[in-house]
């Protein structure tokens, strides 16, 4: 064996874990394929909420056979609802859709929106719920607070390392999924809104359009660095020679991306990774032969594979930009030779279980059957046979019979027989004797993987309790500013329409501390501290210099960007920090990308508990006007109605990947230009080494304030990033006529309402 690696690794498997291989199937046709290829579990959708809206999906039947075939030979069944869910779907879809499924013995749910964890966890309880990459889980901090709430299995950012990946296991205990094989984003997943927002096809919908594959002109101020490149496309990811590591870091699932690639691609992918997970664990030594390597590659890939990110470190400029492909994607598939040697072996066939049977045929009692394997039997009865009128039947046509299973799911090994003299049946009856016996006996297997169904009734006063429960009449109207800058700062202090001030931790272009008290000298403005809407333990000491910080004791809260700052938050006072009390006291609000897309994912929000007060919550910019309306909680949550759209948050660094880390130089602006001319600007957080895109339009509804007002809403949001102090007056002037309940616009050139009028399918 040829080992592309000139390294051996030895089977040291630390927390004894035998891990799952996790296939796709985007079809009936390719869950088979997989589970015959070796694929312990299979994930798939079904017609609603799943991640891959353009997949084919499958069906109710579809789901019930698959579900079928996979736990007659001990493997598993993983539903995507991995979308995020609007009220109306929750309240009139969501129970349907779930409880025949749900009631026919499905393994578990991969779930993005925590109102929908929170529904399954309430209303099905004994369904494990595994919370999705699109929950962007960054470490264990997130994991907790999933546990919390029921969770039984996180798949982690795709972005993080090993050592992060085993501190989740550690810190929780939870089982995790990491992604093995297949396409990366270049976003962290579940942050991404290009594509929603320059198309309307949401990724957070699972309608993606892929806009990162296309090209991008790059310009550092007017300079133009990269011309028609793919600077956000990376390489298809294939870690195949880094198994035992991932065992080692507490992985115990082994996911195959590919849903919308054919049932060939998913049995040829799986089939070459059970082959190495089943030598890792053979405790034999470890060692990768170069041509599965070339097989992987051969089946499907981007311009070659990068290892993802698990190595990585964000000070590894080189390997972070090596995952690229700059180049027009050079799409490797196999040839039609290759993909029907594989149909041949995986796809035109089915697995049989070996069984025995015991046969009866009686012309004074009915026939009988008793179908046994080692562990589960079940007996069948038909009609007695009939007297013979010329040829009786004997026990060998009996057994030939019996042994056409064809299609079925079954094979017998034995059959032993018992056939009364001058006894009689039609080869159509004794055929129905056997699928008849089959029946009876899958039926028996079967029968310990279903469950009862959830009675109806408990859901209207289950969704009245969560709307109830959200409702708040707060009148106060709030206006609040992130500002980026200083002269946008001092605008925003003299304006008398803002109450409340957002200052980034890490993107404020000034001395932070020396703002925040100046800030706080204006006696009617609340501060507040703006943490990343990213969190990586490499971020820990910042974070905790900031909460250890004299910064606390100025301001009056803190806008999480990231649900792991919760926990963070409340670890740090429960034990005592230096500034746990004031942190008690402060107020907290969750930023737009924690997703309130519905009733219950608000609620979950604010009910996770700890030291923390029940917190604000930010409007979910994919919800439109109506949406928005009819959120229970919209009096005690707010809405950005000005700024630039984030629209990517990115581990990779584009100028680094155009021209190599630049560091240092912040005074030039870089902006990703599109086909159509379009000029996104990029923001980069050197001090954490995370890229923001932008959109290329600034969201504008100041004219939309009055019309929310009279809806209820009380809480508007401004954010700033590169207005001028001029540009921040004029905003501010149009705010203070909304304020004093005049009708105001603010006019700029080029602007977009986002989704407010249209929403997103």
């Amino acid at each position: 064996m040829q080992d592309s690696r000139k390294k051996k690794v030895k089977n040291n498997n630390r927390y004894n874990i035998q891990p799952e291989l996790l296939s796709p199937a985007g079809s009936l046709s390719g869950c088979i394929a997989a589970i015959n290829a070796g694929a312990d579990a299979v994930y798939l959708g079904g017609e609603l909420f799943g991640a891959r809206a353009f997949a084919k999906n499958l069906s109710l039947d579809e789901l019930k056979e698959a579900i079928d075939y996979a736990h007659l030979f001990n493997r598993k069944i993983y539903l995507t609802v991995n979308t995020l869910l609007k009220n109306e779907e929750i309240n009139q879809k969501l129970f349907d859709y779930l409880n025949p499924i749900y009631a026919h013995g499905l393994d578990g749910v991969i779930v993005q929106d925590l109102g929908v964890i929170k529904f399954i966890h309430d209303i099905f309880p004994d369904l494990p719920v595994h919370a999705s990459t699109q929950m962007t889980i960054t470490s264990y901090h997130q994991a907790k607070m999933l546990k919390s709430m029921g969770v039984e299995r996180v798949v982690p950012a795709r972005e993080i390392s090993f050592e992060e990946t085993k501190k989740i296991y550690e810190e929780t205990g939870l089982e995790i999924e990491s992604f093995v094989h297949g396409a990366l984003c270049y976003c962290y997943s579940g942050q991404c809104l290009l594509s929603s927002i320059i198309g309307g096809r949401s990724g957070n919908r699972g309608r993606c359009a892929g806009p990162c594959r296309l090209p991008y002109d790059v310009f550092l101020g007017e300079k133009r660095i990269l011309k028609e490149k793919y600077p956000l496309s990376p390489k298809d990811i294939c870690v195949l020679e880094l198994i035992p590591e991932l065992v080692n870091s507490g992985v115990c699932s082994f996911k195959i991306e590919g849903r919308m690639k054919r049932p060939e691609y998913t049995a040829g992918v799986t089939a070459v990774y059970r082959k190495y997970i089943d030598l890792y664990l053979s405790g034999n030594e470890y060692a990768v032969d170069k041509r599965d390597l070339e097989t992987l590659n051969t089946l499907y890939s981007r311009n070659d594979f990068s290892r993802s990110y698990y190595e990585n470190e964000a000070k590894n400029k080189k390997l972070l930009k090596d995952m690229i492909s700059l180049d027009a994607p050079n799409y490797i598939s196999a040839d039609d030779d290759f993909m029907n040697e594989i149909a041949k072996k995986y796809l035109d066939t089915r697995l049989k279980k070996k069984i025995k049977a015991k046969i009866s045929i009686s012309k004074t009692s009915k026939c009988s059957a008793i179908i046994y394997d080692d562990i589960h039997f079940a007996s069948f009865e038909t009609a007695p046979a009939k007297e013979a009128e010329k040829r009786p039947l004997d026990a060998d046509t009996v057994r030939k019979q019996f042994n056409k299973t064809g299609s079925t799911n079954f094979d017998f090994t034995d059959i032993e027989t018992e056939v009364e003299d001058n006894a009689f049946l039609t080869m159509g009856e004794l055929n129905d004797f056997r699928r008849g016996a089959l029946e009876a006996f899958e039926n028996e297997l079967l029968k310990e993987c279903r469950r009862d169904y959830v009675n109806k009734n408990l859901l209207s006063d289950y969704l009245n309790r969560i709307k109830e429960a959200g409702e708040n009449t707060k009148a106060e109207i709030k206006a609040s500013v992130t500002v980026s800058r200083e002269t946008q700062l001092k605008q925003s202090l003299n304006s008398p329409a803002v109450s409340r001030i957002y200052l980034s931790l890490s993107g404020y272009k000034g001395d932070l501390k020396s703002a925040v008290i100046f800030a706080k000298e204006q006696k009617d403005k609340e501060v507040f501290i703006a943490l990343p809407r990213i969190y990586r333990a490499r971020f820990a000491g910042f974070i905790n210099e900031f909460l250890d910080g004299e910064i606390v004791q100025y301001i009056d809260g803190i806008m999480f960007g990231s649900l792991e700052y919760y926990n963070i938050v409340n670890e740090y006072i429960e034990k005592s920090g230096k500034n746990a009390t004031i942190l008690e006291r402060l107020n907290y609000i969750f930023d737009n990308n924690v997703y309130a897309f519905n009733d219950l994912a608000a609620e979950a929000l604010r009910s996770f508990g700890g030291q923390i007060k029940r917190p604000e919550l930010s409007a979910a910019a994919e919800l439109n006007k109506k949406e928005l309306i009819h959120m229970a909680c919209k009096a005690d949550m707010e809405v950005q109605v000005y700024g630039l759209l984030p629209l990517m948050i990115s581990e990779g660094c584009i100028l680094n990947t155009a021209a190599g880390c630049k560091a240092e130089n912040f005074k030039e602006v870089l902006r990703l230009k599109d086909r159509k001319n379009n000029m996104f600007p990029v923001e980069r957080d050197c001090k954490l080494c995370l890229n923001t895109i932008y959109n290329c339009k600034t969201l504008n509804l100041i004219s939309e304030i009055m019309p929310l007002m009279a809806n209820g809403f009380n809480s508007f949001r401004i954010d700033l990033l590169n207005e001028s102090a001029e540009d921040t007056k004029s905003l501010l002037a149009a705010l203070e006529r909304v304020n004093v309940g005049e009708e105001a616009d603010f006019d700029i050139p080029d602007f977009t309402r986002g989704h407010f009028k249209r929403g997103v399918d």
